[in-house]
């Protein structure tokens, strides 16, 4: 919701459409404030997907995605179990 996307809109012109939609009184989202929003923002990825991309360059993705899985994975077990590393 702090993404500039959200903060400040361009979408048509002047115009905060759709945003303002059937709204008396506009959002600000520079002023709004979300816990919820902010904790999930950091334990979350987000990924661009574009048409270009080729079935080879997906499948480097999931392999990417799944190796650094799987190093977050046994970085929280070694953490739960007393161990560094």
């Amino acid at each position: 919701y702090r993404n500039p996307f959200l903060a400040a809109p361009a979408c048509y012109g002047t115009s905060w459409f759709p945003f303002d939609y059937k709204r008396a009184q506009r959002v600000d989202y520079e002023q709004v404030v979300c816990p919820a929003g902010e904790a999930l923002m950091q334990r979350s990825v987000v990924l661009s997907m574009l048409p270009s991309f080729t079935a080879d360059d997906l499948a480097d993705i999931v392999t990417a995605l799944r190796k650094v899985t799987l190093a977050c994975r046994e970085r929280a077990a070694r953490r739960a179990s007393g161990r560094s590393r």
